[in-house]
């Protein structure tokens, strides 16, 4: 059997573990304290965009029109708790934005330094010139 020592370690080493995930369990289901990714439509005319195009051998829902398979988006990070509840499968949600000074909320706009991998911007290829190439062309233009 135990000794009375190594009962009150156990006990306590017990009400630590309990105490840190009925906290934890407080955070984030109670509070809702985190932050939430969400990728929402981007306007490629006056915003830098996300370029994502689907593949219609990996996903039914896309279209066989090349020009329909593509989709700007840009991204938004927020913080759960103010974004109201919302099953998708079930209802039509509203689309995740920030509101003016809203805190703990920022719109991520696509830029060559917070690429990952496979992800291009809406600016930087198309037709195989450079986003700044384009730009110079629009502005010879004006």
């Amino acid at each position: 059997m135990l000794d009375k020592k190594s009962k009150i370690f156990f006990l306590v080493f017990a009400l630590i573990i309990a105490a840190t995930v009925a906290i934890t369990y407080y955070k984030i289901v109670v509070l809702r304290d985190y932050l939430i990714l969400s990728e929402v439509e981007c306007d490629p005319a006056a915003e830098s965009c996300f370029v994502y195009e689907c593949d219609p051998k990996e996903d039914e829902d896309c279209s066989d029109i090349p020009e329909e398979r593509i989709s700007y988006l840009k991204k938004i990070e927020k913080k759960a708790s103010n974004i109201e509840p919302c099953d998708p499968g079930l209802e039509e949600c509203e689309e995740v934005s920030c509101e003016p000074e809203e805190e703990d909320c920022r719109e991520i706009l696509c830029d060559p330094g917070n690429l990952e991998e496979g992800e291009e911007c809406s600016g930087e290829i198309r037709n195989g010139d450079s986003f700044e190439e384009e730009e110079t062309k629009e502005a010879e233009n004006d």
